[in-house]
């Protein structure tokens, strides 16, 4: 209750406490409160107990939903105290009741009252101060002061301290200090520890009044002001003006947090201790005082609902300042437009009571921050929207009519809409169990505050303020920005929380052996509640507008890219309103990134065709990004763009609609497109678009196809050689189509001078006639053979005739017949490549020597022929070796039984000796198998050839196998033509520049050639002198293998001496057993049984190690290194005693 009169310099008036009138008692003397008790000492020296109780139904007034209260008086203790009862105050940490009569200061039990200790010399006291956490007692007799120290049973005299005057007020501040308000009106520091005295200060008010605020801290009266001090004896917050200051001079001080209350001359003020602002806040309580103020006493304690409670001696009476709950002091300043008071006294609302003041503080951060945005305070606006929890983007939205489209804010009103009686019954039901059903009325009357203060939030927000425009318009968005992305965020958080599937037990977890796999199942779970939040969201209208108004927000703004990311992010955009705001603003790259999250590709891809083809044909002219896209640039974005397609939305006719224009606009570019998506389309749907649009494109495209796996080498290698060949004609025919112009032109030239000396001619007669006419078919026939040459190697330039070479010597999928039908005569090298990998090698070395005249190139194949065959033959060894070697490991371990004795051991030691060194019938598979192709004899040669050496098989069948390819060279180097275009062995002797070339040849390659055969092919009347060069080769390199051999073999008998030493004393060594040793395998005493000593000198029982063998395990490892590496190591194995 405010008085109304007061200036408002002095503070603005609120309903702090509310007076309630308890009993009136003339004899009162002194108060404390305890519990939910009033303890009232008389003059007589009783002690009443009041509490509040029900008042009779009968007595009721009716009104009102609660059960009414009134105080009683439910005990009364006669003689409680000897003499009157003058002081009384509860030490709640102890559970006592200390009490000053004339009789001392006496220590009571609670609540029994069962007297339980005195302090002692305190006979006639006049005043005491307790302090609980120190268990410190002061006393004051008159002009003297003892200090006692309680121990639990009794209290001890610590001190005694002279003061200068009679003390009226004291208090303990954190048992170091004392502060006291002597008669005089002055006020001293005694320090507990040493007893000395500082005086403070004076006050001219009516009495020096002293009052705790905190167990470390009182509040002392100055003139018409409080002055805080500390435990240390010194002001501890505030100048010496004073830390609160009241209308008139107190005399009497009471602490109610976060209120100080004065008993002044004018009555009862409550002030703040602490202003939660520049302006102050106070309360005038209309409480009738006696002249004399100094007479009334208050409580020392306060309630545990916070009440003060004061007595006015004169007429006895009693009244309760219950104070008003912090919801309804923080509804009062929120009315005074005090938002930043309201703020504060709503932190001071207890935990108990969390929802509600989270509930005021939303409605008070709410107005705050309208009224902060009707000034242009923007920022500090947003902050406030920030932390409400009523700010939600409808509220802010509704602020920028501009960025929330009618359509989209009604459906997101109409999605928001909550029935709020459901929360407010929830709420109540929650107070209820929490605070009882005696707290429900007043529980239902602050509930009904607030829903009367968020009707009246709202009717503020429909009222907003106009949209600012200008530049303090961008001001606002920038700022709305961050908030608008913060609900958009809770907004998809929310919507993965909802659909994320409940998570395991976390000890289950701990305990379930497949943990790792849980985390991973865990992990997609959470991926995949996230991509369904993602779809919730994109089907919320809230969403909607959220992401719409982001959009139209940064379109509002400088172009700093930040829209563009914001398109190319998964959104909720409605496609409609983005889709007219960006075209109406120019931002077509925008547009296309909303296109392509949107799923809209066609439109996309037109929008694209539209920037790089005929940007003058746009409804505006293109803004930021998008007016970089003229030409090539929008062309390559348009490649991009099909590029990312995911797989499931592409479509190959729209790709295909699109990819005429790329590749007419910039070819590289739409081959890009095909060589680089991720997956790659399939070339049988890529082919046809290249074949009808680019054609000299579909090789390039292939040839990347095959090389990144793309494409199958066994059905697109064919099809690439094909191209190859389209390609070389194509060139061809351009080619000659130039040189048959060329040659038009120059016959046109030449006809006139032959027409006029056509006379001439006629008249020299039939034989010079003739003559002239054989010369001149010489002439076109030289030149029909230098144009075909010229076409041959113009061919051979081109690239595509290397690649196709190229293709034809490296695959294995190629169809060769087929393609050699398809190759031109005149393609030599590239029928040649074929008839290699056809195995026609007599009419490839045909082409190499007799019509390409190369017979470089000729050896170069027969090296190529060579090298492949000897590889051929190198498997071939090496997969008869090995089998030779699985077949004599079988039959060793089927034809060998494992023996106590140790003998198949050595069996089986001196098979693999003599597989090595060449001896013993056990090596026979591998002694049979011989090197090169020959059948094989003992001496391992044929006609001088060493056995070691890989050669072709000396069949009577062809070599068009490539056995003798240098053989087969040789004998087309000694062919020549015969007249039906044929070819011919040549019976004379060669010519000296083709003899000179087969002698080279065959020194080059006496390695590789069979001298005997190579002397049968030449001619009988070829000189011996002229043979010499190669025969010498010949002797001199069988000579060398012969010698190489025979160091080889020295060798192998060498090792094989060293692997018999090595076995005799294996076989030689001795094992000493004594009853001590233990087998190795099962830990027992070998004693007198059948054993197996290993090469490590272990031993072990000949059963645990036949055990260990047929059922291995981890207690049979000695025995598994046994059946390895014994060897026939215990055939020497004897038994000494000791």
């Amino acid at each position: 209750m405010g008085d109304g009169g007061s200036d408002a310099a002095d503070g603005k008036l609120i309903d702090a406490f509310t007076l309630v009138d308890v009993l009136v008692e003339k004899k009162v003397v002194c108060l404390e409160a305890w519990s939910s008790y009033l303890l009232i000492g008389l003059l007589d020296g009783t002690l009443l107990l009041c509490s509040q109780r029900p008042v009779p139904s009968t007595e009721s007034d009716g009104e009102g939903t609660g059960t009414p209260l009134r105080w009683t008086v439910v005990q009364s203790l006669r003689d409680f105290g000897s003499g009157q009862v003058k002081q009384l105050q509860v030490a709640v940490e102890r559970s006592m009741l200390f009490c000053l009569a004339d009789d001392g200061v006496n220590a009571y039990v609670l609540p029994s009252l069962r007297l339980k200790g005195q302090a002692g010399r305190t006979r006639g006291a006049t005043l005491f101060a307790w302090h609980s956490a120190s268990d410190v007692l002061a006393v004051a007799t008159k002009r003297k002061l003892v200090f006692y120290r309680y121990d639990g049973l009794e209290f001890v005299v610590q001190r005694e301290v002279s003061l200068p005057d009679t003390p009226t007020s004291m208090r303990l501040a954190g048992g170091t200090t004392l502060y006291a308000g002597l008669a005089r009106r002055e006020y001293v520091a005694v320090d507990v520890a040493s007893g000395s005295l500082t005086p403070l200060f004076a006050t001219k008010g009516p009495a020096a009044s002293v009052v705790f605020v905190s167990p470390s801290e009182v509040l002392l009266a100055k003139d018409n002001s409080g002055m805080l001090y500390g435990a240390d004896g010194r002001p501890s917050r505030r100048s010496s003006g004073g830390a609160v200051t009241w209308s008139a001079a107190p005399a009497v001080l009471a602490i109610s947090q976060p209120y100080a209350l004065a008993l002044t001359e004018l009555g009862a003020e409550a002030r703040l201790l602490q202003p939660l602002n520049a302006a102050d806040l106070r309360q005038q309580l209309a409480v009738t005082l006696p002249d004399a103020a100094a007479t009334c006493t208050v409580a020392p304690t306060v309630a545990e609902d916070g009440s003060l409670f004061v007595a006015r001696r004169g007429d006895g009476t009693i009244q309760q300042l219950r104070p008003v709950c912090f919801v309804r002091q923080s509804q009062q300043l929120l009315q005074l437009g005090e938002h930043e008071e309201a703020l504060a006294m709503a932190a001071l609302i207890p935990p108990q009571q969390a929802q509600r003041r989270r509930r005021l503080e939303d409605r008070i951060h709410l107005a705050y921050g309208r009224l902060l945005f009707r000034s242009g305070q923007y920022e500090e606006a947003m902050a406030h929207f920030g932390m409400s929890g009523l700010a939600g983007p409808l509220q802010l939205l509704s602020l920028f009519p501009s960025l929330a489209p009618p359509p989209l804010l009604a459906a997101a009103a109409a999605e928001q809409t909550v029935p709020a009686a459901v929360a407010a019954a929830a709420l109540r039901h929650g107070d209820e169990e929490v605070h009882g059903s005696s707290d429900v009325t007043a529980a239902g009357e602050e509930e009904a505050m607030l829903e009367e203060g968020e009707e009246a939030v709202a009717e503020e927000g429909a009222a907003a303020a106009a949209e600012p425009q200008g530049e303090a318009f961008e001001a606002a968005v920038q700022v709305l920005m961050p908030y608008l992305l913060s609900h958009r965020s809770r907004l998809a958080a929310a919507a993965a929380s909802a659909a994320a599937p409940p998570l395991r037990n976390s000890t289950a977890m701990a305990v379930d052996a497949a943990a790792a796999a849980q985390a991973d199942a865990a992990a997609e779970a959470a991926a995949a509640a996230a991509v369904v939040g993602q779809q919730r969201t994109e089907g919320s209208a809230t969403g909607a507008l959220l992401d719409t108004s982001l959009l139209l927000a940064l379109l509002a703004m400088p172009d700093g890219g930040a829209l563009l990311r914001f398109v190319q992010r998964p959104n909720c955009v409605d496609l409609e309103a983005g889709e007219a705001a960006l075209k109406a603003s120019g931002r077509y790259s925008e547009l296309v990134a909303l296109y392509q999250t949107k799923g809209r590709h066609a439109a996309a891809l037109d929008l694209l065709r539209a920037l790089s083809q005929s940007p003058e044909q746009l409804p505006a002219p293109a803004q930021g990004a998008s007016a970089e896209l003229r030409g090539l640039p929008g062309v390559w974005a348009a490649v991009k763009y099909v590029c990312h397609l995911p797989a499931g939305q592409r479509d190959l006719g729209l790709i295909s609609a699109h990819a005429k224009w790329m590749l007419a606009a910039d070819p590289d570019a739409g081959l890009e497109m095909f060589s680089s998506m991720d997956p790659p389309l399939p070339p049988s749907a890529v082919l046809p678009m290249l074949t009808s649009y680019a054609p000299r494109l579909a090789a390039a495209y292939l040839e990347s196809a095959l090389a990144s796996g793309a494409a199958s080498p066994a059905t697109y290698e064919q099809e690439l050689a094909r191209i190859y060949l389209e390609s070389i004609a194509a060139a061809t025919r351009a080619s000659g189509s130039k040189r048959s112009a060329s040659r038009t032109d120059t016959a046109s030239t030449g006809t006139g001078s032959s027409t006029g000396t056509s006379s001439s001619w006629q008249q020299r007669g039939p034989s010079k006639r003739d003559a002239a006419e054989a010369a001149a078919a010489a002439e076109d026939a030289a030149a029909e053979e230098a144009t075909t040459a010229g076409q041959a190697s113009a061919e051979a330039s081109l690239p595509e005739f290397a690649k196709l070479k190229q293709l034809i010597l490296s695959s294995r999928h190629l169809d060769y017949e087929a393609l050699l039908l398809l190759v031109p005569h005149r393609l030599l090298e590239i029928r040649a490549a074929l008839l290699e990998r056809l195995g026609r090698h007599t009419e490839a070395l045909r082409i190499y020597v007799h019509r390409l005249h190369q017979p470089a190139a000729a050896e170069a194949y027969c090296d190529r022929v060579y090298q492949r065959r000897q590889q051929q033959l190198r498997e071939q060894r090496h997969t008869q070796l090995a089998a030779a070697l699985r077949r004599q490991r079988q039959a060793a371990a089927g034809g060998s039984a494992v023996t106590g004795g140790g003998s198949s051991h050595a069996a089986a030691g001196s098979a693999g000796v003599n597989a090595t060194g060449g001896g013993g019938d056990g090596s026979s598979s591998l002694r049979s198998l011989h090197f090169g192709g020959g059948s094989g004899g003992s001496g391992g040669s044929a006609a001088g050839v060493p056995a070691t050496r890989l050669q072709p098989a000396s069949r009577g069948d062809s070599s068009e196998d490539g056995a003798d390819i240098y053989l087969l060279m040789v004998q087309v180097l000694l062919e020549e033509e015969d007249g039906s275009g044929g070819f011919q062995s040549v019976e004379r002797a060669p010519d000296h520049a083709v003899w000179g070339e087969v002698a080279c040849l065959l020194s080059r390659k006496r390695d590789a050639i069979h001298p005997l055969h190579a002397l049968s092919l030449l001619p009988g009347e070829v000189p011996l002198t002229s043979a010499l060069p190669f025969l010498e080769g010949a002797l001199w390199g069988a000579g060398e293998r012969r010698r190489t051999a025979a160091l080889a073999r020295n060798l192998r008998r060498s090792e094989q001496v060293t692997l018999l030493g090595e076995l005799a004393d294996v076989r030689s060594r001795s094992t000493l057993l004594t009853p001590e040793r233990n087998c190795s395998i099962c830990y027992k005493r070998i004693g007198a049984a059948a054993l197996v000593v290993f090469p490590t000198s272990m031993l072990a029982h000949y059963s645990c190690y036949r055990r260990a063998a047929l059922n291995p395990g981890p207690a049979a490892e000695n025995g598994r290194t046994a059946a390895a590496t014994a060897g026939g190591a215990a055939d020497g194995a004897h038994r000494t005693w000791s």
